[in-house]
């Protein structure tokens, strides 16, 4: 499967140490140019992005559909609107994104959003992961990346983990 990424779950993938689960889950991941221009941001955080742009399986692609750009755009940040028109252009319906705004209006272009988390769901469930639990900690510890509640316990309802 050929999927599209926005910048979060790369990046807090990359955070947590477990990039590679796009790589055993996914055959390849497009991410438009706008991504890495966010991603390589991250070294102003002390986070190496190297790995991302090193990746044999990352493939950066840009979208050509401006007018479609400009539109989300008015909506999503950079990243996220050019992650959209490229999955569009391209026929990808699998879109790798997190921010609320973004996932409505994938699905409001028919396409399948999973985040993070929905990443190490499939990775447990494919045999990639052992638990979830200790991934969220780290994206919680590591990333800074906020889990409600309600849904840090969905999460682990899901992989059949108490919390």
């Amino acid at each position: 499967m050929i999927v599209i990424s926005d910048t979060s779950p790369l990046s807090n993938l990359l955070v947590i140490g477990k990039l590679d689960l796009l790589a055993d889950l996914f055959e390849k991941v497009f991410i438009p140019s706008a991504v890495w221009e966010e991603l390589s941001l991250l070294s102003d955080f002390e986070v190496d992005p190297s790995p991302i742009k090193d990746a044999p399986w990352i493939f950066i692609h840009e979208p050509q559909n401006q007018v479609l750009i400009k539109e989300l755009r008015k909506e999503l940040d950079p990243g996220e609107a050019a992650s959209i028109a490229l999955a569009l252009e391209l026929n990808i319906s699998t879109i790798l994104i997190d921010e609320k705004p973004g996932r409505l209006l994938a699905k409001k272009y028919e396409l399948t959003p999973t985040g993070v988390l929905g990443i190490l769901l499939r990775a447990k469930d494919a045999g990639f992961l052992e638990l979830v639990k200790p991934e969220l900690h780290k994206l919680k510890d590591k990333a800074g990346f906020y889990i409600s509640a309600p849904l840090y316990q969905h999460v682990l309802d899901i992989a059949g983990e108490r919390s």
